[in-house]
């Protein structure tokens, strides 16, 4: 099993901006499964990240997410998304 996290600086990191995301992470999780959280750093208010643990498909989560995005409005309001996967460590069935 994958994460993914996605760090990005929206243009205009506003209230409604996070709730449009929350909506689409209500539709990804009922079609994937997969609850995301909306992050933002505590530092810097203007940077966000979104997180997506426990992925078994990336390539078909990855498809889900983008075709929300774009169906929610998120593709362009976001602006530039950095995405990360990450695996469970160690894996399973292997030895050191």
């Amino acid at each position: 099993m994958t994460s993914l996290y996605i760090y990005y600086r929206p243009p205009q990191a506003t209230a409604k901006l996070a709730q449009k995301i929350s909506a689409m992470q209500a539709a990804l999780a009922q079609e994937s499964g997969i609850q995301g959280q909306l992050l933002r750093r505590c530092d810097d208010a203007n940077t966000w990240m979104e997180v997506y643990p426990g992925i078994k498909q990336r390539e078909v989560f990855g498809q889900a997410l983008a075709q929300l995005l774009a169906c929610h409005g998120l593709d362009e309001a976001c602006g530039e998304r950095h995405a990360e996967w990450f695996e469970y460590w160690p894996l399973e069935g292997t030895e050191d």
